[in-house]
């Protein structure tokens, strides 16, 4: 396995075998060649270029993996968005793909981190495309794709077999296009946690069998979901644990049995409606609302999370994703996970039960909930926090996780008793880079009745 690297002031003679001699573009360091096992890091900027992808990995662990390095932890240390795209001025489009296979089958890829988009385009655009019908088995996570002006276009369009989609942004533009000439079986592409929003088509299918949608969150497309071109009785989509909202049409189907679903969610009551699943529903997903002050804005997005008040925020779903949009794990007890791309948080702060000050943060039933804490550096850091459970609480007792990217997560667990206010701690010594490092706070209640609300308060964090 090599490392290399790519950013904005490098140079394409250079090696690209350090951040000092990186290369100056994507196709750059493809051609060095990279091969089968390779790990590229892309550090922050504007890439006005079309990647070709020349080369397959040969299994899941020895992928080709591009990472868009957005916290900066293994390049510039100052990291920011990773973007390519398909217009040399941000007018008018120069390219019809980011990342092509180029018509050559490109096996094991996997693209985390970067975003997407360009200027407004033609029908032949999708910024990430494979027609090749033997690329398979590539990995698009954590991206976003937005500034499409076509109705037709598709983030993520490809004509091969056992792909996977997840935790990514989609705006403007439809997610994924599973789509070949013919009839293929067994595809099994997987599109999950994502959230699409104004596409054309959430999640096209034609001629494609046997492929997945799961934990998304789908809203104002012209349609939620689109199959054609079935000629056996054999399911082109399955999906569930979704939820699709104020699109014209939710899904279109030619035949019936193209589509398997259940556990989705439709409130669109003008919409043409093809869900029939026994454990759907109608209920209006009521999404979190932004918060807004002079000079200040917080939660500008959350109106894809669920709120307090949505009847949507718990009901029991079917083969779930196990982490959600942030990826986050999801609670173990299906009836306390949530559909959609984003688990609902759960988390209030509470003047009642607490340990100092005058208010806690309460957990009232199974969640995650991340602290960011900035100005760390690479001396001996103590952490620690006060946690309450009640009596009635089941399962792992609450935990107090620190997350450092680029290093492995650690964990405390608490050990005392119900009831009573005991303490989490934590000493390491965390990286230089990135300059903070993540608390995020457990429970992880499976009990269905009773008391089991869980507490955190006071917590610290400093070097010693």
């Amino acid at each position: 396995m090599t490392i290399r690297y790519v950013g904005i002031g490098g140079n394409n003679g250079n090696n690209g075998l350090s951040w000092d001699t990186r290369k100056l573009t994507l196709n750059g360091v493809e051609d060095t060649p990279v091969v089968a096992g390779d790990i590229v890091y892309v550090g922050a900027g504007v890439y006005r270029e079309m990647l070709t992808l020349d080369v397959s990995g040969t299994n899941d662990s020895t992928r080709v993996t591009y990472i868009g390095d957005v916290t900066g932890e293994n390049t510039d240390h100052i990291g920011g968005t990773v973007r390519i795209t398909t217009s040399d001025d941000d007018i008018t489009n120069t390219r019809d793909n980011c990342i092509t296979d180029g018509g050559n089958s490109r096996s094991y890829r996997t693209f985390r981190g970067f975003s997407m988009g360009a200027a407004p385009i033609t029908a032949s655009y999708h910024p990430f495309t494979l027609t090749s019908s033997t690329s398979d088995y590539v990995i698009v996570e954590d991206c976003s794709f937005h500034e499409t002006g076509f109705a037709n276009a598709y983030g993520f369009y490809i004509s091969s077999r056992n792909c996977i989609v997840r935790r990514c942004y989609f705006q403007g533009i439809g997610a994924a296009w599973f789509g070949s000439a013919s009839r293929m079986t067994a595809c099994n592409n997987l599109v999950e946690n994502c959230i699409i929003i104004g596409g054309n088509v959430g999640v096209g299918v034609v001629w494609q069998e046997g492929n997945y949608t799961k934990n998304c969150t789908i809203v104002s497309c012209t349609y939620g979901f689109y199959i054609v071109n079935g000629t056996a009785s054999n399911v082109q989509l399955t999906v569930t644990n979704s939820i699709i909202t104020l699109c014209r049409t939710d899904i279109h189907i030619d035949y019936a049995y193209q589509l398997s679903e259940n556990y989705n969610n439709s409130s669109d009551i003008t919409a043409t409606r093809a869900f029939s699943g026994a454990n759907d529903n109608d209920y209006t997903p009521i999404f979190q609302s932004s918060i807004l002050y002079p000079g200040i804005s917080y939660g500008i997005t959350n109106f894809v999370e669920l709120s307090e008040y949505s009847p949507l925020k718990a009901i029991v779903g079917t083969n779930e994703a196990t982490t959600d949009f942030y990826g986050m794990t999801r609670p173990t007890t299906s009836g306390k996970k949530s559909w959609g791309a984003i688990q609902y948080d759960n988390v209030v702060k509470d003047g009642t039960t607490k340990y100092s000050g005058n208010y806690s943060l309460k957990f009232k039933d199974a969640g995650r909930k991340q602290l960011i804490i900035t100005g760390t550096s690479a001396i001996t850091t103590v952490t620690s926090i006060k946690v309450y459970r009640d009596s009635n609480y089941t399962g792992t007792y609450p935990q107090m996780i620190i997350k450092q990217p680029g290093q492995s997560d650690r964990t405390t667990t608490d050990t005392g008793s119900s009831g009573t206010w005991n303490t989490l701690t934590d000493s390491f010594t965390p990286a230089t880079y990135p300059p903070y490092i993540i608390v995020e706070l457990v429970s992880n209640n499976t009990a269905t009745s009773g008391s089991y609300a869980v507490y955190f308060d006071s917590l610290s964090s400093g070097g010693s």
